[in-house]
């Protein structure tokens, strides 16, 4: 089994089309079925064979990945995405690799010494494959030692982190495979945040406020954000005392060119909420809650009247959530007057026929809610539009009054400039 491995930590070259270098890929790739054969009908301990395994994967795995950014050249055309040509074998490797981790039959210290350090590091940086395929058994394998060994936990959490700083500090709106790998990475967080024990440590908060949040300014948000919105919820549904630093995150890096990642940032917060709301150990009234609450709806107030159609239509139809209408009733002294200057916005103004369609339905909806605190709203409004028109008169009347004065001045001037 050894000398197997050891000659499959013998790399081809798979840009060579020459007969002989065909066949020792071939003989190769049969090697890899055998040993993968034997290490699945047998039970295995030896620190040799876990030497050679590890020193096998090692030459095949952690190699130079070619430039993503160089390779695709459309990034909407999936037909165009990379292949790596050496994928036959690098599947069996990490087929071999899985076996190895998973073996309960070697000692935890001794596998441990040969996974800790620069093995963890460079396997994590085998996320940025630009073959998408790649990614999948990075995360399997990654979240199989996260499993197994807790000693390494740590250190896993940390070369995570530091994979999504790098994208997070580093990417740029025209580097459109930067992102590679992230969607892998959530998803191991994810998964690591739904086990968490309550209360949550001090460390995975450090985690959700500087990379989780941070991810929401990316430029390619639309790339990854279900999983990223899996792991705020997820967070969230463990310690909803969190949703604030996630929602004032968000506030944070609220996009102004934009509108697809403004819808994705209302989805968002709405599933926040809702979870938020719906949580047995929160109270709303509490002042934290109360006041992040507060922001978010003023921000789809704000959405409401934006010019891109879709914005508004997003933030329209939010009021309809029956989560948001609780949170809107708990502070509708505060919520309502604002909601109803945006809907008369709306109706008199909006450009979009469609939209002041809505608007209608909107408001019409408000309106059967609750009758009497709608006409309350309504006039006060009214009354702040007759006494903004009265102050808007007394200011054009003064102006008027200025100039006038201005004007006789300047008459009064002119004799004394002719002498």
């Amino acid at each position: 089994m050894c000398s197997k491995l050891e000659l499959c930590a013998v790399c081809c070259d798979f840009q060579v089309s020459s007969s002989e270098e065909m066949t020792r890929v071939e003989n190769k790739k049969d090697l890899l079925l055998e040993v993968l054969q034997a290490m699945s009908a047998h039970k295995w301990s030896s620190v040799q064979l876990l030497q050679q395994c590890i020193e096998t994967i090692w030459e095949n795995l952690f190699r130079s990945l070619p430039d993503a950014s160089m390779i695709r050249t459309d990034a909407n055309d999936d037909e165009m995405d990379f292949r790596d040509p050496s994928w036959d074998h690098l599947q069996l490797i990490y087929e071999l690799t899985f076996h190895v981790v998973t073996n309960t039959n070697i000692d935890k210290k001794t596998m441990k010494k040969h996974l800790q350090g620069q093995f963890l590091e460079k396997l994590i940086h085998l996320f940025c494959s630009a073959d998408d395929r790649e990614p999948q058994y990075v995360k399997i394998i990654v979240h199989a030692i996260y499993g197994r060994f807790m000693a390494l936990r740590k250190s896993i959490r940390k070369h995570l982190a530091d994979y999504c700083f790098r994208y997070v500090y580093t990417s740029t709106l025209r580097d459109n495979t930067s992102w590679q790998g992230l969607p892998e990475i959530l998803e191991i967080f994810c998964s690591i945040f739904q086990g968490l024990n309550v209360p949550v440590k001090p460390d995975y908060h450090v985690v959700l406020r500087n990379v989780i949040v941070p991810l929401h300014k990316s430029f390619h948000l639309d790339e990854f954000h279900e999983q990223l919105l899996q792991c705020c919820t997820q967070f969230v549904t463990k310690d909803p005392y969190s949703a604030p630093v996630i929602l004032g995150g968000i506030l944070k890096f609220w996009p102004k060119f934009s509108p697809l990642k403004e819808q994705l940032f209302i989805t968002e917060i709405v599933h926040i909420l809702n979870v938020c709301v719906r949580h047995p150990n929160i109270k709303q009234s509490d002042p934290a809650f109360a006041t992040i609450t507060i922001a978010v709806l003023n921000k789809f107030v704000e959405c409401m009247t934006s010019p891109h159609h879709q914005v508004a239509e997003r933030s329209l139809m939010v009021w309809r959530d029956e989560t948001i209408r609780i949170c809107v009733d708990l502070h509708r002294e505060k919520i309502w007057p604002n909601i109803y200057q945006a809907l008369q916005h709306n109706k008199e103004k909006y450009w979009l026929s469609a939209i002041r369609n809505i608007n209608r339905q909107i408001m019409s909806d408000f309106k059967r809610r609750d009758p009497e605190f709608f006409e309350k709203i309504e006039q006060q409004q009214q009354s702040h539009d007759f006494n903004t028109t009265q102050t808007q008169q007394q200011k054009e009347r003064k102006k008027l009054v200025r100039e006038q004065r201005w004007m006789h001045l300047k008459q009064l001037a002119k004799p004394a400039q002719n002498v």
